[in-house]
């Protein structure tokens, strides 16, 4: 089967956005079914993709829920941002205090600790890779 990959990509999107409308309204009507391997795939792709967006195998988040992800998040983020000299806005901030826009990755040094535990690991993979694809003959990062 020869697909197009962005109109597969389209497809899959419109399934998870009609199933997702008739989610909210509550109908008991299902989509029509496409028993084609290619209608078939994106009924399955939808459906993991809905189920991915939606968080359908838990109930809706409440708003102390969504505060917990988002500050986990935002940690997440301020731990990437010091392993890799960057400021929290990642330099897309004009008006940022910190850095006023030029805060990218490298902006300054690294924090030493986070840069080990969380680019380390990453750079040991890729070495290791390379070192492997390439019969042994690679310098480490």
């Amino acid at each position: 089967m020869s697909v197009d990959a962005s109109a597969l990509v389209s497809k899959v999107i419109e399934r998870a956005l009609e199933k997702f409308a008739l989610s909210q309204t509550g109908a008991a009507a299902e989509l029509p079914k496409d028993v084609s391997p290619e209608g078939m795939m994106v009924d399955a792709l939808a459906g993991q993709l809905l189920g991915f967006v939606t968080g359908a195998n838990s109930s809706q988040p409440d708003a102390e829920q969504l505060g917990a992800v988002i500050a986990d998040l935002q940690q997440k983020n301020r731990r990437l941002a010091r392993a890799l000299g960057a400021c929290d806005c990642w330099g897309e901030i004009a008006a940022c205090p910190q850095c006023a826009g030029r805060g990218g990755a490298g902006w300054q040094l690294p924090e030493r600790e986070a840069f080990e535990t969380v680019v380390r690991p990453a750079l040991n993979r890729v070495s290791a890779y390379r070192l492997a694809a390439q019969g042994g003959n690679v310098r480490r990062l």
